[in-house]
């Protein structure tokens, strides 16, 4: 029994494996049509190997790291579209953490972490307050009406920005009532509706019409901690500043911006849309945004090896949370805008991986 029992699980992983690497590969394929990246030499592909032994790694998983190749040399540390989703089902286990990403209770559940503030949430379909008082929807639709502008969102999934919309109310009562139901009828399901954020002038003048947003990559394994800090600037007309729709650009440790961005067809530029030069920018109070993810990433989440930090500096010099991503914190356009961050941790991942396998 205990050997059928052996061989199951053998096949189920490998079944897992089967379907995982089939599904990075079709999303890389379409990264395939976007340039021409060089191949990874025998040699290279097996240190890459080597480097990550317990990652079954195929020629079809390395798309990404062809064009880490093309753009800054070849390196076996570089994680991408396959390694990451094996490495975050091993530094951030779904079943202690997946609730946290709930945008809609970030607040509740970190009070200590300056959010945008919430005006109304619907969670498990039930209409609340901000202090999570139940609201019946037409209490809900009196918050809002009192409001000119805020910005909705879904509390799970919202990857690439998908179902996060800015509305701007207008007209009398009854019309602006409309405008908000029918951005509560745009959410398939629970959601947060929330003030808008307002950027420090520094950054804002990147790009006026979008929240250009840090995305700090924190990683703390065995208690060593690092981070990697990206810049994301919205295009022109832009509201949402996820890569799709934005240029992402690296930050030095010393929070100033490094000289080239990319678009999401890996283009380079080298200034926004509104022709400001990138290279060479500082950000405002970056040594404290970064002390500042630090503190709440050892005190929160100590068995989380990685998380992505949305964060930016307000008009009022204050640090403000956009949201945490926990269950997908991000690698492949960190590493390239920033350089691959995981060679310190490398060991430290092998051991974690083949204790799990």
């Amino acid at each position: 029994m205990r050997i059928i029992k052996a061989l199951k699980t053998r096949i189920n992983r490998q079944r897992k494996r089967n379907k995982r690497h089939n599904r990075c590969a079709q999303k890389d394929s379409v990264l395939l049509k976007k340039g021409t990246f060089p191949k990874l030499t025998k040699q290279e592909m097996d240190l890459y190997k080597k480097t990550w032994p317990s990652i079954d790694l195929k020629e079809k998983d390395t798309i990404w790291a062809r064009v880490y190749k093309r753009e800054h040399g070849f390196s076996p540390y570089f994680v991408g579209l396959y390694q990451s989703c094996v490495l975050r089902e091993i530094l951030n286990p779904k079943i202690q953490l997946h609730a946290f990403d709930n945008k809609a209770l970030c607040d509740i559940y970190f009070p200590e972490m300056s959010f945008a503030q919430p005006y109304i949430r619907r969670v498990a379909g039930v209409f609340y307050d901000s202090a999570m008082k139940v609201l019946s929807k037409e209490e809900a639709l009196d918050i809002l009406n009192a409001k000119d502008e805020y910005v909705i969102k879904p509390a799970l999934d919202t990857m690439q920005g998908n179902g996060v919309e800015k509305v701007l109310l207008n007209g009398n009562v009854s019309e602006r009532n409309k405008q908000i139901l029918d951005s509560f009828s745009r959410q398939k399901k629970d959601f947060i509706a929330q003030e808008v954020l307002r950027q420090h002038p520094d950054v804002a003048r990147l790009n006026p019409s979008s929240i250009n947003c840090c995305r700090v990559t924190t990683i703390f394994i065995n208690g060593k901690f690092d981070y990697s800090t990206i810049l994301k600037i919205g295009k022109k007309e832009a509201f949402r500043d996820n890569w799709n729709s934005s240029y992402l650009v690296g930050v030095s440790k010393e929070g100033i911006l490094y000289d080239t961005a990319y678009d999401d067809s890996i283009n380079k530029v080298h200034e926004t849309d509104n022709g400001i030069k990138i290279g060479g920018i500082q950000l405002p109070m970056f040594r404290e945004m970064i002390a500042k993810v630090e503190s709440l990433h050892k005190k929160y989440f100590p068995n989380c090896g990685m998380i992505g930090w949305d964060v930016l500096i307000d008009d009022n010099n204050q640090i403000r949370f956009i949201e945490l991503n926990i269950t997908i914190p991000g690698f492949v356009g960190e590493q390239l805008c920033c350089g691959t961050f995981f060679e310190p941790f490398v060991d430290d991942i092998n051991a974690l991986l083949r204790n799990k396998v």
